[in-house]
């Protein structure tokens, strides 16, 4: 069935880690400063020099936290306790579900808590900062989890967001699933210097599984090129299991985009060119199907990448 993602033109038996990786050049501002030690729902790990700035408790449920040095700001929203870890060269977002719980009660709590994608993006700043999701090809019925992270430059200049939508395609009992993600990453400069001003030339986002996990399906297959005036992309697949469509579409600028550190386990794609001008959002996005089977490793990592 053909349905857009709701509300914008863009967790398992077993304990799950979910982990969102920014590789980025520096990180900051963004979020207006609370108390000076609030509370935090998400667990930071790994401080790096960074404390905590605000909590926001949102109506479905999921927490954004904020942490700054200096500057610098770092995001994430999802549900209560992430662990997040910021480190010399990004961050990692790592969350767990109750395996207590089979994946379809987790399904129904997503959408008995009016939880959204829209939501997470919003929750990040990635409305406020003019990102727009993209529209995803497939029923909301089956949402399993979602969750989104953003990052600045330290020069203020540079904002990214990420995100990721993953979808029970079909349980086959004894901790046996398939799991299909959506994955997207956008980001722009809002740099106006006449000299030398930052300007995106790469974006990039891959998803990772652990051992015994394999992608058994991934769109897109090969690398697109896109025209200079932007144009809608849209990848996607069939479940070979299921036989629902999983796409992914959003308006991707020259000069292209491809698959980016494909493995048995992995799979993402990455975007190249220049930014043309300031406030000029470039992205990537892609699709993949995982078999998590009983014995596999329940930690995947969404890597994200970005350089100016």
């Amino acid at each position: 069935m053909d349905t857009a993602w709701p509300g914008v033109t863009f967790p398992m038996v077993r304990r799950i880690g979910l982990t969102i990786g920014l590789v980025l050049g520096a990180l900051s501002t963004g979020f207006v400063s609370a108390s000076a030690t609030p509370y935090m729902s998400h667990h930071l790990v790994e401080a790096a020099g960074f404390s905590p700035l605000n909590e926001t408790r949102n109506s479905d449920g999921t927490v954004t936290d904020t942490w700054a040095k200096g500057l610098a700001r770092v995001t994430v929203s999802g549900l209560p306790g992430l662990d997040v870890a910021i480190l010399p060269n990004g961050v990692s977002v790592t969350a767990s579900t109750d395996k207590s719980r089979a994946p379809s009660q987790i399904v129904a709590a997503y959408a008995a808590a009016k939880r959204s994608p829209a939501n997470d993006l919003n929750a990040v700043g990635g409305v406020a900062n003019g990102a727009s999701a993209p529209s995803l090809i497939r029923s909301a019925a089956s949402i399993y989890n979602s969750w989104c992270t953003s990052v600045t430059s330290a020069d203020g200049h540079v904002y990214t967001q990420a995100c990721d939508l993953q979808f029970l395609d079909v349980n086959r009992g004894n901790g046996d699933w398939y799991l299909a993600d959506e994955a997207q990453a956008s980001g722009r400069s809002n740099d106006t210097s006449f000299w030398f001003p930052d300007r995106l030339t790469s974006v990039g986002e891959y998803l990772s599984y652990g051992v015994n996990n394999t992608i058994v399906q991934w769109s897109p297959g090969v690398t697109q090129y896109e025209p200079s005036s932007c144009a809608t992309a849209t990848v996607g697949y069939t479940s070979s299991q299921t036989g629902v469509n999983f796409s992914i579409s959003k308006s991707i600028c020259a000069s292209y985009f491809g698959p980016w550190n494909q493995t048995l386990r992995a799979f993402g794609t990455a975007w190249h060119g220049r930014e043309p001008q300031a406030n000029w959002y470039e992205g990537t996005i892609s699709v993949d199907e995982d078999h998590n089977p009983w014995n596999a490793s329940p930690n995947p990592t969404l890597v994200v990448s970005e350089t100016w």
